[in-house]
């Protein structure tokens, strides 16, 4: 099965064949080149001896239909906030993202996800919008970089400031997700405030909003709030703790969304440096929820001065290291239409930002979880979507598009078999690489990460690379035609820190392979 992207526009022509592991890109103007995203930069080690130090930046924003005449400031973390929902109006978007120059900071800077009151679910509407044309904005202002819970009145253009989380000591981590749940409250994502290792202690406090979900009734008001805190929130009127966080120990939860089919919550948090991971957390589990950071990065102890021995922690379902190409986790949707749902039905999809690797996960029935990598997006994603029937778009932030996502099955080209023979702190694994296509193979090239602390030593009947733990093996001089149904044999030498097992996944020019084990 394959993941492919159609951009959202009236004619659609063909695009050049994008470089990617599956999938095809049919859209209105050609994909440029991949640029270099601000993850990518130096990394600093932070604490508990992890390798970290966030110096990827902020974020390009999540694409939501942003209030007019505002700007939004460019950056990793935050960015163009549009609706979701079927409200019908002129969409006005902020300028594309560019690192520099900056841009005149006089205004409020629209950089996050816009909820929109008459589609919280995908079959529910919550009463209202018809009349009030109001959307819920997440926003970092300024000149103090609060992060900013707003209503905008679609009408007279009015922006009504609800919440706000001095965010001023950083300027990455501003997290700024919004969701309605299936209970009508309005969800909402604030990282840790920035900074690497979680320096203020942010996700396991409960006095702060940094690194925290937050859940409040934006329908009505109490007392001095613009909003109210729900009386069953799980630190409600506890005493030095903020009754509006319903979960913490997050990061940066960049990306969350909430599938209306259950009410059940995915949580993408973006990693330290080790890890990026993937929470999922059923209703009767949500309330209270410790994600974990910053004791744990993944299922890493990072900081164990965070940790304490009587606490439950909320352990993710999914996992990767960004040294396999990646940089931060893109938290995407459980796919509900009916286009694709003999496919993807009930899966989650989510992808990177800087790998564009797609990957899909759903309950196994047994407590666990299926997982598959789908692909890459032929672009940049910053942010998923879905209409109230359920089909899934994305959105990327370089040049700055809306992409409908498509799915297909289709056969692998190519076929991996791993014979190692481990040791000690060493291992030999010798790879048999078939050609399963019709079209014969003239030159190849094998892309793979490796198991964290494994270090290649030596190579044979390959030209082998190793950067972080991504290996590339290009073919030798003769070995380098592979015809249909033939095969061709390559191998190397490890050493290792415990962890002997077989790369996860495999490409063959960037196409994904099958693996036999």
């Amino acid at each position: 099965m394959i993941a492919t992207l159609v951009t959202a526009a009236d004619d659609l022509i063909p695009s050049r064949h994008a470089r990617k592991t599956l999938g095809r890109v049919h859209a209105a103007r050609p994909v440029p080149p991949r640029c270099r995203h601000p993850a990518a930069g130096r990394r600093e080690r932070g604490a508990g001896g992890a390798a970290g130090g966030d110096q990827r930046g902020h974020h390009p924003g999540r694409l939501r239909p942003a209030p007019p005449r505002r700007h939004r400031r460019p950056g990793r973390r935050h960015g163009p906030a549009v609706h979701r929902g079927e409200a019908r109006h002129r969409t006005r978007l902020p300028p594309r993202h560019r690192p520099r120059p900056r841009p005149d900071h006089r205004h409020h800077l629209i950089s996050g996800r816009v909820g929109q009151r008459a589609r919280p679910a995908r079959h529910r509407a919550l009463p209202g919008f018809a009349d009030d044309h109001e959307l819920y904005l997440a926003y970092t202002a300024l000149p103090d970089g609060a992060v900013t819970l707003a209503r905008y009145d679609m009408d007279d253009e009015s922006l009504d400031p609800l919440l706000a989380q001095e965010h001023g000591e950083n300027t990455n981590h501003n997290g700024g997700d919004l969701a309605f749940g299936t209970d009508g409250m309005l969800y909402m994502s604030i990282g840790d405030g920035g900074g690497s290792g979680d320096p203020f202690d942010s996700g396991q406090r409960l006095d702060t909003l940094l690194g925290k979900i937050l859940r409040i009734d934006v329908s009505r008001t109490c007392g001095d709030l613009a909003y109210c805190v729900p009386g069953d929130n799980p630190f409600a009127g506890v005493a030095g703790a903020r009754g509006e966080i319903w979960m913490y120990g997050g990061r940066n939860p960049w990306r969350f969304s909430v599938d209306h089919a259950g009410g059940s919550m995915w949580i993408a948090d973006v990693g330290q440096g080790r890890w990026e991971e993937i929470n999922h957390v059923k209703p009767g589990d949500q309330a209270g929820a410790n994600l974990g950071w910053s004791c744990f990065e993944g299922f890493e102890v990072f900081d164990e001065a965070q940790c304490r021995p009587d606490e439950t922690y909320t352990k993710p379902v999914f996992t990767y290291s960004p040294h396999t190409g990646g940089c931060a986790v893109i938290g995407g949707e459980v796919y509900r239409g009916e286009q694709f749902a003999d496919l993807v039905g009930g899966t989650y999809i989510a992808t990177d930002y800087c790998s564009s690797t797609v990957w899909a996960l759903r309950e196994d029935g047994e407590g666990g979880y299926q997982q598959a990598e789908l692909g890459q997006t032929p672009t940049q994603v910053t942010a998923f979507g879905a209409t109230p029937e359920g089909e899934l778009y994305v959105v990327n932030d370089l040049p700055g598009g809306l992409h409908r996502v498509t799915f297909e099955r289709a056969t692998p080209t190519c076929h991996v078999r791993y014979v190692k023979q481990a040791w000690g702190t060493g291992m030999t694994v010798d790879l048999t690489i078939t050609n399963t296509g019709a079209a014969p193979i003239n030159g190849w090239t094998l892309r793979f990460p490796l198991p964290r602390g494994q270090q290649v030593v030596s190579d044979w009947n390959t030209d082998l690379t190793q950067s972080g733990d991504m290996v590339t093996a290009a073919s030798a001089a003769h070995n380098a035609a592979i015809a249909p149904g033939a095969s061709v044999t390559m191998g190397y030498l490890v050493s290792h820190t415990g962890d002997s097992s077989l790369p996860s996944r495999i490409s063959l020019n960037r196409d994904a392979c099958s693996v036999t084990r």
